[in-house]
């Protein structure tokens, strides 16, 4: 059964406790939840199933009309906690619901917890439809319905925008994703992210008690023909540090470097990371000065 179908399922007044994240053929007749609610055509109950990320909400929807409706559920749209101490929460998935007349519906809602400060909401807890987030917050939430990231990941990035949180909090075990995150957000915001990332390890033997141990970067870069591609890393004197990537054949087009590297036992001083064409045709360097 396609996921779409699994709407016609929904509205025919079976026990199903779900909805559906797959765009149906007919999506553009599909309505905003708030405003099928505001002409009283549908009537929400929304409540917590515990926790703050993810499918924690379920929203109890009611068609009071005689005709079928069709229900879109909205990235971007923050449900507000009638108990103050708990944590507001942003949509961020669409789902398509299929409703027939007066029928009653149990949907699942995705979204993440936009208020760090506050507690986690407890199996049970009550919300109401609110409004729809801010510009900012809207863009943010659209990208997480299409791009799919970890939901950990996500919510970091969520908390960047909602508490103020720095860019370089938003982390994942793959620095591929980790990168596209967090250049999500700094277009958001307007900033320029450095082009790398570092992590850091105490060490008392060096000021400021940090030292560099490793490096997660992605470089892009562009070939207007095609060639062989090498990147290299060489010190301040010109010496080969490393052989990133090694004479690998790339047709014209547009790519990426994704750097995750121990640094642990490099030297302080400066660092030139080459994108090489050929042997000798330099494409694009990256400095990096620890």
């Amino acid at each position: 059964m396609k996921p779409w179908m699994l709407c016609l399922w929904l509205a025919s007044g079976l026990s199903f406790s779900a909805a559906c994240a797959e765009t149906p053929p007919d999506a553009a007749a599909y309505i905003p939840l708030g405003q099928l609610v505001q002409a009283g055509a549908i009537s929400v109950t929304i409540t917590a199933k515990g926790g703050h990320s993810g499918d924690c909400m379920v929203m109890g929807l009611y068609n009071n009309t005689a005709v079928t409706q069709r229900i879109k559920l909205e990235p971007g749209r923050r449900l507000h906690a009638k108990d103050p101490g708990d944590q507001d929460i942003l949509l961020a998935k669409t789902r398509y619901i299929l409703l027939d007349a007066h029928k009653t519906v149990q949907a699942n809602a995705y979204g993440f917890c936009c208020q760090a400060s506050h507690h986690a909401p407890l199996t049970g807890a009550t919300y109401t439809l609110g409004e729809m987030a801010n510009p900012d917050w809207v863009s943010l939430a659209r990208i997480i319905d299409t791009a799919n990231f970890p939901a950990g990941t996500a919510q970091q990035a969520v908390w960047v925008l909602s508490d103020h949180k720095d860019i370089t909090s938003i982390d994942d075990p793959d620095p591929g994703v980790m990168m596209q995150v967090r250049q999500a957000v700094a277009g958001i915001q307007k900033v320029t992210l450095p082009w790398y990332y570092l992590t850091y390890a105490s060490d008392s033997k060096v000021p400021g008690g940090k030292r560099p141990v490793r490096l997660v970067a992605r470089i892009p870069y562009q070939l207007d023909a095609p060639a062989e591609v090498s990147v290299e890393v060489r010190n301040q004197a010109g010496q080969l540090v490393a052989i990133l990537l090694g004479g690998v054949s790339r047709n014209a087009g547009e790519y990426t470097a994704d750097l995750d590297l121990d640094i642990s036992k490099w030297n302080g001083g400066e660092y030139a990371f080459n994108v090489l064409e050929g042997d000798y045709h330099l494409n694009l360097q990256k400095k990096l000065v620890i």
